[in-house]
């Protein structure tokens, strides 16, 4: 009787953990992460991915360079970066998710490129 129900409590523990499993065939290895199609209907590309990410980098970058920007020089490399995070935010596609927020930084963005290009007049 002792051996029939350790052999159930077995084969229920077997059913219930492979109820819970993903199937093996959907699941993928890490080596096939970056390999792996994306889902019908987004085409990403690296570049629409991260250009968002790419212009805050730039804006930050700008912005430290700023707060320490005292010769002609270094002023313009501030603006270059400025107008650079501003290109990288209107290439931000439609359909990336931060697009909206892309839009309102161009604007930010704009108004400290303005400050810069004030300062290097000067």
């Amino acid at each position: 009787m002792k051996y029939n129900l350790v052999i159930f409590v077995s084969m229920l523990a077997c059913v219930v953990s492979a109820c819970g499993a993903a199937p093996q065939s959907n699941l993928l290895r890490d080596d096939e992460l970056s390999t792996a199609p994306a889902p019908q209907g987004t085409a990403l590309r690296d570049d629409d991915t991260n250009q968002f990410q790419q212009a805050v980098n730039q804006a930050k970058s700008a912005t430290n360079l700023a707060k320490s920007a005292k010769t002609d020089a270094e002023l313009k490399i501030v603006v270059n970066q400025w107008n650079k995070a501003i290109e990288l935010m209107k290439s931000v596609p439609k359909t990336d998710r931060n697009y909206k927020l892309s839009q309102q930084k161009i604007v930010e963005y704009q108004k400290s490129l303005g400050e810069a290009e004030k300062k290097l007049k000067k």
